[in-house]
């Protein structure tokens, strides 16, 4: 199961969009909400989630500035974000700061399901590439003093 935080401004839509879809179900949990993106930037350390959905006009720290600290600061962590705009300079920015989906509002539960499930496979790539990159550094120190005392010794 992946944890994310959702973040809004308006606390209607934090609270509709925690309604309104089965989390669990595509895989994910809600394990924090935010007001602000300094907010979501205060509970990354404690929460440790996998993705956060950020809506891009918020005051002070907006969802594409968020989107870049992100990445610079949690570059495993990966963010979505909802805009009422459907500009392109929008889209070209949250691009550049690395955001991986970019949904418009108003949207359909169906547009949010099939983001989750493209974010959800990325995230399941990842996952399966941190593992394979693991088993093989333990495979790679098993094999060292084999090879030191083939070399050394031999």
């Amino acid at each position: 199961m992946y944890k994310m935080i959702l973040a809004d401004d308006e606390l209607v839509i934090l609270k509709s969009m925690s309604k309104i879809i089965e989390w669990t179900k595509y895989g994910f949990m809600v394990c924090g909400v935010a007001e602000s993106g300094e907010e979501v930037l205060e509970k990354i350390p404690s929460l440790n989630p996998d993705l956060i959905i950020t809506d891009v006009m918020m005051p002070r720290l907006n969802g594409i500035e968020l989107a870049k600290k992100i990445r610079d600061k949690y570059p495993n962590i990966e963010v979505a974000v909802l805009s009422g705009y459907d500009e392109f300079d929008y889209a070209q920015s949250a691009i550049r700061a690395g955001v991986v989906e970019y949904l418009t509002k108003p949207m359909k539960k169906e547009e949010l399901i099939a983001a989750l499930e493209r974010v959800k496979n990325r995230l399941d790539r990842k996952k399966i590439m941190s593992e394979n990159m693991e088993n093989l550094k333990k495979e790679v120190q098993k094999q060292i003093p084999i090879v030191k005392n083939q070399y050394f010794c031999g």
